[in-house]
């Protein structure tokens, strides 16, 4: 009986030592190691140190304005995606005319995506991958929110807003009673996808092929090339009808979100099954694409990827309204994690992720879609694989 009460009481004390010991995470960019290897390539990705005082930042939006609309792309009208393209190519065109030392530039926004997803930082002892775990939503939430802000700031427009790309859409399910757009999503947006475009890039050829359905089950192939085969048309809408309802219907809100991410805690020794269930799909899409968005260091130089990403927020959103308990995790370290970013001054800036958890605060909504097959069933019938060569 002595020897059991002895063993509870040690396992009180480290859980007690365990809370005691736990913090969240505080980004900087102090101690970033100047050479990193990411799948099998050296990578330099420390940010420069901040020449001013980092300035704390809150969700600054006049609720007595209209909230923006983020629109899917799919759903915009051939002149709405004229409009849009031209808005786009203007603020690319000129965030490259700014000075390379200017941190409102692509590449010196993808520093911070590289520095943050290649285990560059430091983490109180341990290393940092935003994608391991928990924080890789409100993080990639916070960088698509800036860069948002930095767009309207050199388009000179409080209005612009970015809109999404809706990959997970297949538009099977349409309901004809409801007044929301059922297109579907699920190919390379057209807006992207011009040659002579400053919102080109360097991409596999799938992103050519207009009528090609993406494979959100990708991270099946280990090591996938721009060139691999593609599984048939009805293989990938059954499997992506698959993944997108398993990431969307977790066991736990914990299996959603991903593990917890602390301070001291090594990225090294997470495991890809523990960054959240949406994590298959999200980084189908890099693979998918390939070029530039397969590679984390200069993913987000691709202007698809903020297309892309403002879709996984916008999905985080849906997964919140599927359920009455479907709610972010409340432990602090979770909360109070804070990071750095650019914001449209070039100036650096300290977030939490306490205030990047409700978008209309932020000063958007998403459009409502109909139309995705994963909302409603899940069919895994189909089995055949044929190549499918450029075109």
């Amino acid at each position: 009986m002595a020897q059991c009460s002895g063993l509870l009481l040690s396992l009180l004390l480290l859980a007690l030592l365990s809370v005691i010991s736990s913090a969240p995470v505080k980004v900087r960019f102090e101690g970033c190691r100047p050479e990193v290897s990411y799948m099998g390539r050296t990578w330099h990705c420390c940010p420069p140190l901040p020449k001013k005082p980092i300035r704390e930042f809150k969700p600054d939006f006049d609720s007595s304005k209209p909230l923006r609309v983020r629109r899917a792309l799919q759903c915009l009208d051939e002149e709405e995606a004229a409009v849009y393209k031209e808005k786009l190519e203007k603020a690319y065109t000129l965030l490259a005319a700014l000075p390379k030392d200017d941190l409102r530039t692509m590449e010196n926004q993808a520093i911070l995506h590289c520095a943050a997803g290649t285990s560059s930082l430091q983490n109180a002892g341990g290393l940092l991958n935003i994608h391991a775990g928990w924080l890789s939503k409100p993080w990639h939430r916070w960088f698509v929110y800036f860069h948002e802000r930095i767009l309207q700031s050199v388009l000179r427009d409080p209005t612009f807003t970015l809109h999404y790309w809706n990959w997970d859409n297949d538009g099977a399910a349409a309901d004809v009673r409801s007044k929301a757009c059922s297109k579907a999503g699920n190919k390379f947006p057209a807006v992207y996808a011009d040659p002579s475009s400053p919102l080109y890039r360097s991409r596999s050829w799938r992103a050519s092929v207009s009528s090609l359905p993406v494979d959100l089950n990708l991270m099946r192939v280990k090591n996938p090339t721009a060139e691999g085969p593609q599984l048939s048309d009805d293989v990938v809408l059954a499997t992506n009808c698959k993944v997108m309802h398993d990431g969307m219907n977790p066991a736990t809100n914990e299996v959603f979100y991903g593990k917890p991410f602390r301070a001291g805690d090594n990225s090294m020794t997470f495991r890809g099954d523990e960054s959240g269930s949406m994590e298959p799909a999200h980084a189908s899409i890099h693979r998918w694409v390939h070029g530039d968005m397969f590679w984390v260091p200069i993913s987000s130089t691709d202007p698809v990827f903020w297309a892309h990403h403002a879709n996984v927020e916008r999905l985080w959103n849906s997964w919140e309204q599927m359920g009455p308990n479907r709610v972010p995790p409340e432990d602090s370290d979770f909360l109070d994690a804070e990071f750095l970013f650019y914001d449209e001054n070039g100036d650096v800036v300290s977030v939490k992720v306490r205030d990047v958890l409700d978008t209309q605060a932020l000063g958007y909504v998403d459009e409502e879609v109909e139309g995705a097959s994963w909302t409603y069933s899940v069919d895994t019938s189909a089995q055949k694989i044929f190549p499918v060569t450029a075109q």
